[in-house]
C-alpha cells in the first residue's frame, strides 16, 4: 500500500508543473509587463533583444511623465543634467556616504537634535517661545478686555454712590427742615 501512496505522491507533484502551465496567466497593464510581453513575442532566432523597442517605449513614458508634470521637452532634464555633472563624486567618495561610520555621525546628529528638543534648547525652543508670545498676547488681550470692562462698572458703581449721596444730602436735609419746623418756639 505504502508502494502506491508513494508513486501516486511522486505522479502529483510531476503533473502539477504540467497543469500550472496550462492555466492562462493574468495580464498586468505596467511597464514591467509590456517589456516582457514583447521579449516574449521576438523570442526568435534572427532578432537579438528588443533594446530599441524598449527604450522607445522608455522615451514615451518619461515624455507622458514630463506633460502631465507640464515640464518643456528641454526645460527641466538640462538643468537637472547640469546639475548632475557639477555635483559628480568619485565611487569611493560616494562609498564613503553611505559607510557605517557615515551613518554613525547621522544618528549622532539626530539624538543631539533630539536632545535638543527633549531640553526645549534650538528650533523647538524657538517654536515654543512663538506659541507661547502668541498665547501671552491673545491672554493679554484678553485682560485688557476684562480691565476695561472693570473700568466701566467701576464708573458705574462711582456714578450710582454719588447719586446715592447726592440723595442723602437731600434726605439728610428734609430731616434737618423738620427738625426745625418741630422746634418749640420757632416759627413754624
Amino acid at each position: 500500500m505504502n508502494k502506491y501512496l508513494a508513486g501516486a505522491g511522486a505522479l502529483a507533484l510531476m503533473a502539477a508543473p504540467a497543469i500550472a502551465q496550462d492555466e492562462p496567466e493574468e495580464v498586468q497593464d505596467n511597464f514591467g509587463a509590456s517589456v516582457s510581453a514583447l521579449a516574449q513575442g521576438q523570442r526568435d532566432g534572427e532578432t537579438k533583444g528588443i533594446g530599441a523597442q524598449v527604450s522607445a517605449e522608455a522615451k514615451a513614458r518619461a515624455e507622458a511623465r514630463r506633460a502631465a508634470r507640464g515640464e518643456g521637452e528641454d526645460g527641466g532634464e538640462a538643468a537637472a543634467s547640469a546639475e548632475i555633472e557639477d555635483e559628480a563624486v568619485t565611487g569611493r567618495t560616494n562609498a564613503n556616504a553611505g559607510s557605517a561610520a557615515a551613518q554613525a555621525e547621522l544618528v549622532a546628529a539626530a539624538r543631539g537634535e533630539n536632545s535638543a528638543a527633549k531640553d526645549n534648547a534650538g528650533a523647538v525652543a524657538e517654536l515654543r517661545a512663538a506659541r507661547s508670545g502668541r498665547e501671552s498676547g491673545a491672554d493679554a488681550r484678553t485682560a485688557v478686555a476684562d480691565a476695561r470692562t472693570a473700568a466701566a462698572d467701576g464708573r458705574q458703581i462711582a456714578a450710582d454712590a454719588r447719586a446715592a449721596a447726592s440723595q442723602a444730602r437731600e434726605q439728610a436735609q428734609a430731616i434737618r427742615d423738620i427738625v426745625r419746623s418741630a422746634r418749640r418756639g420757632r416759627g413754624g
